[in-house]
Formats: C-alpha cells, structure tokens, sequence
C-alpha cells in the first residue's frame, strides 16, 4: 500500500535543472519557451532529457490499495497525508468485505485498446483511451456495468502499475462491482472522503 504526492513541478526544479545542465540551454531560450507558455513540466523533460511515456499493455494482477493527494497546495498535501491514516483504515474493511483481494482481481490491457478488467470469476471488459504523455486514463465498460466509466491517471514503474481515481468516483466503482454489498459497508467511507476533492485512491497492480 503506497501513499504519494501528485504535486505540479515546482520553478526551482527547473533553476537546480540549470545549475547542472547549464550547457545545455541558454537563459534567453528558456525564457522564449516560457514565453511561448510552453508548461513547466514540459520545460524540465526537456532539459534533463526524460520524455514521460506510460505503456498499459499486458496483464496486471492486483496487490492493494494505493492513494494520492493531488493538489497545489503543499501544506493542504501534509496535512491529507495524516488524515489518510483514517482513510486506510476504513477501506480494508470494505475491500475485504466485497472479496476484493490478491488473484481476485486485475487488468489485462491490449494494444487495440480494448480491456478486461476481472473480478472473482467475472470478467467485465471494456475500452480505454489513453494519455502516454501525461498518464491520463479511461475505462469505458460495457453493458454489464451499464457503461460505467472511470476517469483518472495511471502511473508505471516497471513491473509495477498504478490506476488512481477521484476517491468519490473509486468508491462508486466498488458499489457497481459489488451491489450486493450492504450500504453501510460504505457509509463510513464516504463521509471521509467527501471532504477532500484531491484524494485520489486506486489499484496498485503488478505484472503476471
């Protein structure tokens, strides 16, 4: 179980950047980039030379829960990290109760962007569109989840992907996987994440 920051990249990322690359570029280019509102994130894989790109492809099985703050506010993000404490608490519980667990659940992603997405002895599939660049996702099921979908980001490291969405949204999935679950299974959830609009939960998944 991962806890992370989503957090923007910072102006002083870019002038340590400079301190070591400074060969690299010249001040008067990089200021003509951010004239031309060229993002910030951009500017720096362009000076360190990373290109940021996510490939989904291939079969994951799942292996826990993960969470992430998203927002601007560093301070907000300290804070929200102590409060996820309650957050982790509450959704084992939940997880458990609807029988999601290790081998009971993962993603098989295609290069035509199709997916399945398996649950138990369920296989509920659907399409997904992607965003390499900036690891924005996706799913769009089909009719047995009456066309459900579920937008968020991705993140891989390795053998090691991560499916993170509003934590809103992440438990209305849990309620449509699992309708037979009784309501107060989710109650308590909800009321602690309605109150924060930057929590992002999801799947940490790993490569079979």
């Amino acid at each position: 179980m991962k806890t992370k920051n989503i957090l923007p990249t910072f102006l002083v990322c870019i002038l340590l950047t400079l301190v070591t690359n400074a060969s690299a570029q010249s001040w008067k280019d990089l200021v003509n980039k951010v004239k031309e509102n060229e993002t910030v994130e951009n500017l720096v894989d362009e000076i360190t030379g990373q290109n940021k790109s996510v490939d989904v492809c291939g079969t994951w099985t799942y292996k826990g829960p993960t969470f992430a703050i998203k927002s601007d506010n560093f301070l907000k993000d300290m804070a929200n990290d102590l409060a996820l404490d309650a957050i982790k608490k509450k959704l084992s519980p939940v997880l458990k109760e609807i029988g999601l667990k290790k081998g009971s659940f993962g993603f098989s992603f295609a290069s035509d962007k199709t997916f399945n997405n398996n649950f138990k002895k369920t296989n509920l599939g659907g399409k997904y569109t992607l965003d390499a660049k900036s690891g924005n996702i996706t799913l769009s099921y089909g009719k047995m989840l009456n066309l459900f979908k579920l937008k968020g980001i991705v993140e891989r490291d390795g053998k090691t992907l991560e499916l993170m969405f509003p934590a809103e949204k992440f438990i209305n999935f849990l309620q449509v996987i699992a309708p037979d679950a009784d309501d107060s299974v989710f109650n308590g959830l909800e009321s602690l994440i309605k109150s924060d609009k930057n929590l992002y939960i999801g799947f940490e998944l790993t490569a079979n």
